[in-house]
């Protein structure tokens, strides 16, 4: 803008337009765990979702095992459980950020390394 010191821009404040983004634009707002509008209630939502669909697949893995051995499909529903396990880990540390709770992680951790062992027949609790 002329007779400015420096010189403006309508965009940087100059001329009739507030300098800024238009009024409604949200590029800068925050999403995900650490938004204002997410809680640990909405977290807590997701986790139990996506247990409930980890206690589905383990189930379906238990009750068609030997079927699943000799069709070689088990690498590929063991893959989606642990992708499953490790969305939950992920999403229950952005929990713990938003709502300080050091112990709701440890136990649902716990929780997760027991199923895995007993699926795997392995000891990871130790």
């Amino acid at each position: 803008m002329r007779g400015s010191a420096p010189p403006l821009c309508g965009a940087h404040g100059g001329g009739a337009a507030s300098p800024g983004a238009p009024v409604g634009n949200k590029n800068a707002e925050k999403h995900g765990a650490y938004s204002s509008s997410s809680s640990g209630g909405d977290l807590d939502r997701r986790i139990s979702e996506l247990n409930r669909k980890i206690a589905r697949l383990s189930d379906y893995i238990d009750g068609h095992f030997e079927q699943l051995m000799t069709d070689d499909k088990l690498q590929g529903l063991l893959d989606a459980y642990g992708r499953l396990v490790s969305r939950v880990g992920r999403l229950e540390r952005d929990r713990q950020a938003v709502t300080g709770d050091v112990d709701a992680l440890d136990t649902d951790l716990d929780e997760a390394l027991a199923v895995v062992s007993e699926i795997l027949g392995l000891d990871l609790t130790g």
